[in-house]
Parts: C-alpha cells; sequence; structure tokens
C-alpha cells in the first residue's frame, strides 16, 4: 500500500514544481509590462492604494487584450486571468506593502475580471470587443452598403 503514497507524493510535487514555474513566469510577466509602460518602480509605494488598483486594472486589460506571456491574441479564461492577477499582487505583498485589491473604495481589477467571468458564460462567444476591433468596424461601415451587416453593428 505504502507504494500508493510515493506515486501521489511525486505527483504532488511535480505538480508544484510546476505551478511554481508558472507563477514565476507570470510575475515576471507583469514586472516586464511595467517596466514597458515606463513605471520606475512596478509596486509604485509612494502612490495611493486606489492608483495602485488602476494600475493593476490597466494590466488586466493588457492581459484580456492579448498581452499574456504567449502573446497569441486569443481570449484569456477568467481563471487564467485572475492567476496573473495573483501574482502580480503577490509583487506588492512580497514587498510588504498592502495588496491594491483590498480596503480600495472601487475595485477596478474586480470591474474588468468580472467582465470576463461573465463572457465566457455566453454562449458561443469568441472573442471581446476591443477598441482595434471597434475601429477596424467603423473603418469598414464607411465603405459598406447602408444596409449592411457592418453597417448596422456600426451604427
Amino acid at each position: 500500500m505504502h507504494y500508493g503514497r510515493s506515486i501521489a507524493g511525486r505527483l504532488h510535487q511535480s505538480h508544484r514544481a510546476k505551478q511554481a514555474i508558472t507563477d514565476g513566469s507570470r510575475k515576471n510577466h507583469f514586472l516586464a509590462w511595467c517596466s514597458c509602460i515606463g513605471l520606475a518602480d512596478p509596486c509604485c509605494p509612494s502612490s495611493t492604494l486606489q492608483a495602485r488598483n488602476f494600475i493593476l486594472a490597466c494590466y488586466a486589460v493588457a492581459l484580456i487584450c492579448g498581452e499574456t506571456i504567449k502573446g497569441d491574441g486569443f481570449f484569456i479564461r477568467h481563471s487564467t486571468l485572475m492567476g496573473y492577477i495573483a501574482q502580480a499582487t503577490r509583487c506588492h505583498t512580497d514587498r510588504q506593502l498592502p495588496s491594491p485589491r483590498i480596503g480600495v473604495q472601487i475595485d477596478y481589477v474586480a470591474l474588468m475580471t468580472d467582465a470576463v467571468r461573465k463572457y465566457e458564460h455566453v454562449p458561443n462567444c469568441r472573442e471581446m470587443i476591443h477598441d482595434p476591433m471597434m475601429i477596424e468596424i467603423i473603418r469598414r461601415s464607411q465603405s459598406a452598403a447602408p444596409d449592411s451587416h457592418t453597417a448596422a453593428l456600426c451604427d
């Protein structure tokens, strides 16, 4: 019987190691994103908690728009988005700073993550409509017939 425990223990170890690598990659992705947008300190300790929450929400929007580790531009699932947000939040808590998700007047991050969670339950959903997509629809509607689907969508 103790043979099964050895296998289960090894399997559990293997999963923990993979998750630790994923978490580290997500944390590094947040740090790289902050550097890319010009933040000298990704945790912004001198900023208010509400401002740090807003920065984290902007990161969530970037992820929703496809700026993930893979960068494939596909729809990000809610659970994956929450994993990225959790690691970005850990960057704050690892430095003994308060979490930008707790104690804020408006949780902008929750607004974004809830939208993704609700969108997942829409039947046959493909991709959320984002600004570049809307710009393309408007551009197409200008040359489309007035009674076309594109013109109707734009209206």
